[in-house]
């Protein structure tokens, strides 16, 4: 596991999805830390000294594939007041601190059990940064991604799922909106029955959960209870 640094990042691109969510290029200013997909870094608004304490942080999953070299992106909702201030602050050409990257929820197939990747809103981004070496490195076992939001346009990383279907023989892809409809997206909220439905064995399967905590206690509840899978084949990531 790679060692956590401190590191700067310069504001590079800016993709704004709603008024509530943002993805952010960053451009590696001095230190390119490498990471595994599903690891966070902490991004603080407000100058760091080495001499003094880290400042305010929040922690944000990296949706970028750990093959790229220049880059580093995350897609940050606004959720209270520090995520806003980064909504409002950001803009080309500022650079920030980060530090990681942490985290223990790394996404990886198998050719000994299905990988099921069930993301909720931004709760994406660890498996974009899957995906996205993904398509670099090839999967060894099948993988399916159940990728729910609001509404269909919040399905950012969609265009990047529907890739790796065409080109990854062993990749399937689901996608589901709470609200409006959209071709090849399933009206609701995004269902465990359903997504078990389609599972052939399930107890043999890997889960991995990242999203609204009421979404991911709730799935992981009944697929350890109810449908006989054990703890440690359930993987949750709380920085999504």
């Amino acid at each position: 596991m790679a060692t956590p640094v401190k590191f700067q990042g310069e504001v590079v691109e800016i993709s704004r999805h709603s008024t509530d969510v943002v993805t952010y290029e960053f451009r590696y200013v001095g230190l390119r830390p490498r990471y595994r997909p599903g690891q966070f870094v902490h991004l603080a608004l407000d100058p760091f000294d080495p001499s003094r304490h880290w400042p305010e942080s929040r922690a944000f999953t990296i949706a970028k594939g750990s093959t790229d070299r220049d880059l580093i992106r995350l897609t940050i909702a606004a959720k209270g007041s520090f995520t806003r201030r980064i909504l409002d602050e950001l803009e080309v050409g500022r650079i920030v601190w980060m530090k990681g990257p942490y985290g223990k929820f790394i996404v990886q197939d198998s050719a000994d059990a299905d990988a099921i990747l069930i993301a909720g809103g931004t709760g994406v981004t660890p498996f974009v940064a899957f995906m996205e070496d993904a398509l670099v490195k090839g999967i060894v076992g099948s993988v399916c991604l159940h990728y729910g939001t609001r509404d269909p346009d919040l399905l950012t990383f969609r265009s990047l799922a529907e890739q790796c279907v065409r080109e990854l023989t062993k990749f399937r892809a689901h996608y589901y909106s709470e609200n409006g409809k959209a071709e090849g997206v399933t009206q609701g909220q995004m269902s465990i029955d359903t997504i078990v439905a389609g599972i052939d064995d399930v107890p043999r399967s890997v889960f991995y959960l990242c999203g609204p905590e009421q979404m991911v206690e709730a799935f992981s509840s009944r697929l350890t209870g109810e449908f006989g899978v054990s703890a440690e084949h359930v993987k949750i990531d709380e920085w999504g």
